[in-house]
This record gives structure tokens, sequence and C-alpha cells, in this order.
């Protein structure tokens, strides 16, 4: 009687049993498979880089130049960062005026219909401000988060031509650089 219930309860406990065979999946060494996984998680051909540059002369001179490189992380989002070189002469007033900015910016730029797409950054800029109460001249940094749209046209299967106009968000403030107008003209070139 004591063997049929042994036999019984041995019925209703769960067996389960693994096995694997070697030969069924190509054996991988770790190094290998972290080369693979740094190969897929990079990729070379989603650096895109490219730049702006302006040049006004006359009574206000400006020189303008501002390389910039992004990473495509998706087929229509690309973040980056860039730097910015510019040179402003006002010869306008009595006491003629000139400065040199220099700027550093983290951007987004999102492809919504074909060639528009829209941009959002965030500059940092150090430039030379003038204080109108004090008549004193201090470098001060100044960060400014910067909206807008832009239009791109290809010239080449992996090159375009960009132009965009963008609102500087803190242009009302007195150290803004943007105070007499917070819209920013660009006009640049990108690769990839």
């Amino acid at each position: 009687m004591q063997k049929q219930i042994a036999f019984f309860l041995l019925l209703f406990i769960p067996f389960s049993s693994q096995a694997q065979n070697l030969w069924s999946k190509p054996l991988y060494s770790p190094l290998k498979t972290q080369k693979e996984a740094l190969a897929k998680a990079f990729d070379v051909d989603k650096i895109s880089y490219g730049g702006n540059f302006g040049l006004n002369l006359g009574t206000v001179t400006v020189f303008d130049i501002s390389p910039w490189v992004g990473y495509r992380v998706l087929p229509q989002v690309t973040p980056g960062v860039g730097l910015s070189y510019m040179y402003y002469r006002d010869n306008f007033t009595a006491t003629p005026y000139s400065t040199n900015l220099f700027a550093a910016r983290a951007f987004l730029r999102i492809d919504v219909a074909g060639p528009i797409f829209v941009y959002g950054e965030l500059e940092a800029l150090n430039y030379d401000h003038y204080d109108r109460f004090t008549f004193e001249r201090k470098r001060i940094w100044f960060n400014s988060p910067i909206i807008g749209v832009g239009y791109k046209q290809m010239t080449g299967d992996e090159s375009a031509f960009m132009v965009s106009i963008l609102y500087a968000l803190r242009s009302e403030e007195e150290l803004s650089p943007y105070f007499q107008s917070p819209l920013i003209y660009r006009i640049g070139y990108m690769f990839r």
C-alpha cells in the first residue's frame, strides 16, 4: 500500500528537464560580443557636421563662424553641440564699439516634414556687455534658449544647404545681446 501511495505522489510532483545543444549556436567570446554591441551602438555614418558663416561689412561689421557636430539617434532626430565666434563692430554711434563674442551650444534638430525641421538650442554666450547706466563694459555669460524652424535643401547625397529662422526666448532681459531683435537668421551647410 505504501508503494502505491508513493507512486501516486510521484505522479503529481512536477518534473522539469533542461537540455542544451552546444552545436546549434556558434560560440562567441565575450570580447567579440562587446565589440559587436559597441559597433551597433555607435555608427560613424550617423554623424553629421556643418556650420554657419556670416559676414556683414559696412557701418555695422559682423563676422561669424559657427561649426557644429551632431549624431542622428533616429532618422529624424539629431542632437548635437557647436561653438561660435563672432566679431561685432558698430561705427554708427559717437564712440565706435567692437567686441568678440564666444558661444557654446547644445541643440536638437527634428525633421518634421520633408525638408522642414524644427530646432531648439541652449546657448551659453560670452560677450562684452555695455551697461547703459554706469557706462561700463564687463564681460559676462548669458544663457539663452533659442527655438525656431528651418528648411534643408539637399545639394547631394550627403550634403545640404540650410536656412533657419530662430527666436531667442530671453531677448527682453537687459543683459541679453538679442535686445534689439529676438530673431536670429542662420544660413549654413551640413554634411551627412
